[in-house]
């Protein structure tokens, strides 16, 4: 399936059947994606600039579906809750992933795949990242090519691998300096 090519700056994309959907775009320029409706299938979305999640999104998906965020010479910034329902979900960035915290992304039982080229993943104290323990948990793989710094990400019983090439592993403090309590790093095997 060739992708829909764009040059829009905000993009609202719904599909209305129970059958395996595919929303595939190419876009040009800065993205915000503002609205995403799927029952099951594909949601593959790519822009040049940065990809800004700024609605909540709850995609209810089986194992076979797949969400691909990709900004290719930007950030990845998540201002909302991202949630799924199973299968792949892919954040990458030509320069950093950023989650504010007001966003927790989780994906109930799949795997969850994170690639800051130039830049790295950067959680604000109180945004979550995980997959859903009450479906066994799904993989969580970061590489980032700085820091990573973590709030919670939460892999449950599955491996989280996490890697930073040319930074640190940090945890995220709040605007007074401060750490939180809870743990940050979360697997059956890190």
């Amino acid at each position: 399936v060739r992708a829909l090519r764009l040059e829009a700056t905000s993009l609202a994309a719904v599909t209305y059947t129970g059958q395996n959907a595919v929303i595939h775009i190419d876009n040009e320029g800065d993205l915000d994606l503002s609205q995403l409706t799927m029952e099951r299938g594909r949601a593959l979305i790519q822009t040049t600039g940065s990809l800004s999640l700024t609605a909540a999104v709850q995609v209810t998906a089986d194992s076979s579906s797949e969400i691909a965020l990709t900004a290719v010479n930007g950030d990845v910034l998540l201002s909302n809750d991202l949630t799924f329902g199973q299968g792949i979900l892919t954040l990458s960035a030509g320069g950093s992933v950023w989650q504010s915290a007001t966003s927790d992304v989780l994906n109930a039982g799949g795997t969850v795949h994170i690639t800051a080229d130039a830049g790295g993943f950067v959680q604000s104290q109180g945004a979550t990242l995980s997959s859903h323990a009450a479906s066994g948990g799904g993989a969580i793989t970061i590489r980032a090519a700085t820091d990573v710094v973590a709030s919670s990400i939460n892999a449950s019983t599955a491996l989280l691998d996490v890697l930073s090439l040319n930074g640190s592993i940090l945890e995220s403090l709040d605007a007074f300096g401060l750490g939180d309590a809870g743990n940050d790093l979360i697997g059956a095997s890190l």
